[in-house]
């Protein structure tokens, strides 16, 4: 089993259908959310794969720590590192997964991947009120 190089935990360990050794953020993320919300069966679900997600993208993280973020590509051109996009498509899909699962905004404001859920409930409140003055 791979251990984190940042907090020594052991990666991805399954015990029946559960992940143990969250990654840190995970775990931090799962213990507030248990502590402040109770969640209906499909909401678990969700926040399950959440968790998920975020051990993937604190195992790409690792993995990509120390290597170049450019590599060659087909052609001998400059492409950015596979793991690079692969972090950025699995934190486009957090994104909309915590959207999904629809958290008060208190609850994800401790959380940088969060941060964008907020920044678009503004945008659609400044689009709101720009297409009402249009509309008088």
């Amino acid at each position: 089993m791979r251990k984190c190089t940042k907090c020594g935990l052991e990666l991805r360990t399954k015990e029946g259908n559960k992940m143990t050794n969250r990654s840190p953020r995970a775990a931090q993320f799962e213990a507030k959310v248990h502590q402040e919300y109770l969640l209906d069966p499909d909401s678990s679900a969700l926040l399950d794969t959440i968790l998920d997600t975020m051990d993937v993208i604190h195992e790409l993280s690792e993995a990509q720590r120390g290597q170049p973020l450019i590599a060659k590509g087909s052609m001998g051109q400059a492409v950015i590192a596979p793991l690079v996009a692969e972090l950025r498509q699995q934190r486009a899909l957090l994104s909309s997964l915590l959207k999904r699962l629809g958290l008060p905004e208190e609850a994800a404001e401790d959380d940088d991947e969060v941060s964008l859920a907020r920044s678009e409930r503004a945008r659609k409140a400044a689009r709101a009120r720009w297409d009402k003055r249009k509309g008088s």
